[in-house]
């Protein structure tokens, strides 16, 4: 076979596997497992009342609970650039914002998962798609533009759903080959860390979906592996990258400068959680050095400041109906604390 022909073979079948998983990711897997935020965003941009931003503790915000018009632009392992990427590019399309909320949280202030996450490329890519395309008068880098424009409108998510999916089948035969247990038995076992009703994309739209609460007796274990988790990962940032605090709190600063400029009041938040989360002896730690930051900052620029984290403790311990997992609400618990949340604020639901 000359080389030539062994080329084009070679690029044919390059074509193939790279297009099997775009396929498969768009038509076969199921439309409730993905989700459009930019389109939603675009379908409301012109009436929006706020926008949510920052990690997935955004998740609380319950719009119509709050008698608000809003957009959730939180993403899990969302860290502060992010959030502050998202901001820039909604501030340059929406006229009118009233609010913008910021979730905080132990451990928000060692977040930059661009260094420190392993798979920090198809997160990025993740945020990315999920962020509305700016302006031409925002005030954006022609290389922030250009990223935001392609992992829109060329994302890289379906080989991401398929790449787990694929995981995910063959980590089940290991296990079962060897007499494990499998996802299924182990949920019910309270051996996996995410509610397996829920999928982690659904709470990207504006008015939410439904978030089946975990059994109140998996709460406590489930909370533990969220804590392990965002403790390791903030020990990681502050290991990696020097200062990260000090930049995340400049960001924050920016981000309630630009806020204020276009007429927008930016609210920061802590959201419910778990006892045994907020608890976590690493994660509380962290909160004890990070909180008096965030506070001090609050009270420089003025901004509003509110804590939730203990609003539903001990509601919860024999019939769970407001917690998904150990650190996030279901719809119900999210409507009960976004209607806390707007009495707070002042507002009528």
């Amino acid at each position: 076979m000359s080389f030539k022909r062994l080329f084009l073979w070679f690029v044919a079948l390059t074509a193939f596997v790279f297009a099997v998983p775009f396929v498969v990711g768009t038509v076969f897997v199921p439309k409730v497992q993905r989700v459009e935020p930019v389109e939603a965003f675009y379908e409301v941009e012109d009436r929006l009342d706020a926008i949510t931003l920052g990690a997935s503790h955004g998740r609380a915000v319950y719009y119509p609970a709050m008698g608000l018009v809003g957009h959730s632009l939180n993403e899990d392992l969302g860290d502060i650039w992010t959030a502050d990427l998202k901001l820039r590019a909604a501030l340059s399309r929406v006229e009118g914002l009233d609010y913008v909320f910021m979730p905080v949280s132990p451990a928000l202030l060692d977040h930059d998962h661009r260094i420190t996450t392993p798979e920090n490329w198809l997160i990025e890519s993740s945020w990315l798609q999920n962020t509305p395309m700016p302006a031409d008068d925002a005030n954006m880098s022609f290389a922030e533009r250009a990223r935001i424009f392609f992992h829109t409108h060329f994302s890289v998510m379906p080989f991401v759903r398929v790449n787990q999916m694929t995981k995910d089948a063959i980590s089940q035969l290991v296990r079962r080959a060897m007499g494990d247990v499998d996802d299924a038995i182990a949920a019910q076992g309270c051996g996996v860390l995410r509610n397996p009703l829920s999928h982690p994309h659904e709470f990207g739209q504006r008015n939410g979906f439904p978030r089946y609460p975990m059994a109140a007796h998996c709460l406590d274990n489930s909370g533990q592996l969220n804590a392990w988790d965002h403790g390791e990962r903030a020990k990681s940032a502050l290991e990696q990258v020097p200062g990260i605090r000090d930049f995340n709190l400049s960001l924050l600063r920016k981000m309630i400068v630009e806020t204020e400029a276009a007429g927008a009041e930016f609210v920061m938040f802590v959201a419910p959680m778990t006892e045994t989360y907020f608890n976590d002896p690493v994660l509380n730690a962290l909160w004890e050095e990070e909180r008096p930051r965030i506070e001090a900052l609050a009270e420089e620029t003025g901004v509003a400041f509110y804590d939730f984290h203990d609003l539903f403790w001990g509601e919860y311990r024999e019939d769970n109906q407001v917690y998904t997992d150990g650190n996030h609400l279901t719809l119900e618990g999210a409507r009960q604390f976004s209607e806390a949340f707007a009495e707070a604020l002042g507002l009528e639901s």
